[in-house]
This record gives structure tokens, sequence and C-alpha cells, in this order.
């Protein structure tokens, strides 16, 4: 689906729907809901999700009259265009396991483009796992991926007879709880695939706690990165400076993310300001440091004022950003610390942060974060030995 604006998308069938998450703090359970306005038109869809907000979000509280449909053909009477079956059908009325499938990812609806690409991934593993309907078998599909990544479902390193497993598990049971429930509903399954769907368990991801370096460390780190490669350099420090994810590049603005994905329109130099588009395509005005802003100032400058406003400030693609984690890698592992992925990045910046006085829900906001630094003490903070021995010497409990 494409996002129009604010909890408000069109579909691919040219309707409007409304998609937000429920909030955990009014008793919800933090599940995103999708609803149809049951318009075609942008204006009565815009008209319509301003009320929707204007009661708190709440569906139940619309009006019979409000929401009769604005078009001389609901929605519900536009079908879906079917994809033309390209392999006959089987004896028993099914197509093959893969048109099935293929319908299947056809018939979804995505809030963004990371949840389609994520389930296009797993639509190849499930295929790259079971070809054809006798063997399919959800538990054993789980089964078996399982195992090419190892018993705590990360992938193994020397594993090179399964390139295309890079996706944690608990990605394949989420895809596999939009699949099977469809296909029972079409009787292509029996229903006893639900109750095996049932007992494949959320996988519990354990954290990854690196020990966070000193500034000095960092600095000497980044000096020898600028030396080998300044225009990396650059965008790996400004990743650790805002501690926003990486993120991607696209001529679709609606598909941009992270510290990637920020254009000239997007940094406010006067307020110390960026907008970045975060997880769940939510967009954030941020504010930023000073060594942040100096370090965008001179990028500015030597554009020479020729950049426009939608150009990207980075200037190159997701491809070279890739290369950048790799030559973070290589110094790290030289250095011997272990900082030595970019998403780390984001952890020293939250541990910093707290470390240099600010609150978790200050240090929360600036990472995006909308928890009020549940998340963040739970998974970026983490203890700078060095200054936690600076406290500890002059702590004392008697005197």
């Amino acid at each position: 689906m494409k996002h129009i604006a604010k909890n408000l998308f069109l579909h691919k069938n040219g309707g409007f729907y409304a998609l937000w998450r429920e909030s955990t703090l009014e008793g919800g359970k933090g599940r995103q809901i999708m609803k149809s306005l049951r318009t075609t038109s942008e204006a009565h869809a815009r008209q319509r999700i301003e009320r929707l907000r204007s009661l708190g979000m709440d569906w139940t509280r619309f009006t019979a009259a409000e929401f009769e449909p604005c078009d001389s053909q609901p929605i519900a009477a536009q079908p879906m265009a079917r994809p033309e079956m390209r392999s006959p059908v089987n004896d028993d009325g099914r197509p093959s396991f893969s048109e099935a499938v293929e319908l299947h990812f056809e018939r979804q609806s995505f809030a963004s483009g990371d949840s389609e690409r994520s389930a296009r991934q797993m639509k190849k593993i499930v295929l790259g796992l079971c070809p054809d309907w006798s063997g399919f078998d959800p538990q054993l599909i789980w089964k078996r991926y399982k195992e090419r990544r190892g018993p705590d479902g990360k992938k193994d390193a020397e594993d090179n007879k399964a390139p295309d497993l890079v996706a944690a598990p608990n990605q394949l049971r989420w895809y596999l709880r939009k699949l099977v429930p469809w296909l029972v509903k079409k009787q292509w399954l029996p229903p006893r695939a639900l109750e095996e769907l049932a007992e494949i368990k959320n996988l519990k991801v354990n954290p990854r706690h690196p020990e966070i370096p000193t500034k000095d460390q960092i600095r000497e780190l980044f000096c020898q990165i600028d030396l080998e490669n300044p225009e990396l350099g650059r965008f790996l420090k400004f990743v650790a400076m805002t501690g926003q994810r990486r993120g991607r590049w696209h001529c679709d603005r609606e598909e941009r993310r992270g510290a990637l994905g920020i254009s000239w329109s997007d940094v406010d130099l006067t307020s110390h300001r960026i907008r970045v588009t975060l997880k769940g395509n939510f967009v954030k005005w941020l504010f930023i440091s000073d060594e942040a802003v100096r370090l965008l100032e001179e990028l500015a400058r030597e554009r020479n004022g020729n950049s426009l406003p939608d150009d990207q400030v980075w200037g190159f693609s997701d491809r070279k950003a890739k290369r950048a984690s790799a030559l973070l890698r290589k110094w790290c592992k030289a250095f011997d610390l272990e900082i030595d992925y970019l998403h780390a990045l984001r952890h020293y910046f939250c541990s910093v942060g707290l470390s240099e006085g600010l609150s978790a829900a200050e240090v929360a906001q600036l990472a995006g974060h909308k928890d009020n630094g549940k998340l963040l003490l739970t998974v970026y903070a983490h203890v700078l030995q060095p200054v936690l021995e600076k406290k500890v010497r002059g702590f004392s409990v008697i005197e």
C-alpha cells in the first residue's frame, strides 16, 4: 500500500484504508489495525481519517451515517484482479503449490516496503524448502529452517549451502501465520494445519550486549576510517552522533528509511533537527547535537549550494552503505572493539547519552523510540566501564 498521510494508505485496489496501532497505555495489545474507509476519493478519505483521529482512533464510535460509502461503487464491490495462473490446476482442484503461494502474495496488503520485502524473502524460503503440496508441513518447514541456522536460530557463518536464509526464524513464523490460514480458508489445506501452526512458538532472541568503547577509542577508530574512505567515514560518524539506523535510500520518498534516507529537505540546521522515517513509516523530527550539525554544515559547504531539497544528503546507494558496514567491521577488528556492526553505533549513542546525564526518556526520544525508554533500558543501555570505574572511586556509603 502507498502511504498518503498519517494513518492513511491507498490500496492497490483503489480504496483508502486507515492503519494504526493500538495504544498499550489504554489496555490495548499494541496490535496493528487496518480498516477500509469505504471510499476511492482522497478528499473523503482525508475527512474520515481526521474524524477518526478526533475520536481517538476508536473505530466503534463512527455512526452509520458517517460511514456510508462516499462513491457510486463501494470498495467491497471492486474485487482485486486475480493473477493469471501460469500452471495447470491439479487433479484435486488445487493449483500447484508455487502458484498458490504466489497468489497469496499478490492478495496481501503491506503497510510498508520493508514488510513486503520480508514477505517476498520468506516466500522464496518456503518454496525452497517445500516445492509441492505433498511436502508442506508448517512444523517441518520450521524445523528445517532452524536446523540450517543452528539451535538458537542464528545462521552458522560456515554454512554456505543456504545463502538465502538471512532472516530471523521469527520472520518465517510471521509469514506462515499469514499463509497457512489463507490456504485453509481456500480449502487447499485441511483445518489441522492451523493446529500444527499454533505449536510453532516464537523464539526469544537475546539482544547483543557489546562492550561500549571510550570516546578516545572512538576518535581513534574514526581517524583511521577517515584516512581510508572519508565519504563513508562521515556517514558512520553521523550514525554514531545521531543514533539512527542505517536505513535505505529510494527515489520514492515513502520508501526512504533511517540515516541513509535523509534528504536536504529533512535537515533544519537552524533548529538543530532532522526529519527521519522510522519503522512502520512513522516520520519524526528529532534533535541532533552540535557536532552532528557541524558535520552536515561541512557537507553542505562542499556541495556549494548545488543540492536540491529532495537530493540525498549522502549521495550514495544502499550497496555503497553496506561497504560502510564492512569498513567498520575491518577497523573494529583491528582495534579489538566489539561494536563491529553498524547497528552497534546506535547502542554506543544511547549508552553515551545516558552516561552524559540525559534521562532514559530523553535518549529514547532522540533515538526515535515511542515507549519513553522501556526498550532503551532493555536493549540499548550498556555500562561504560571507564565511567563506572571513575564514579565508583568517588563513591562512599559511610563517610
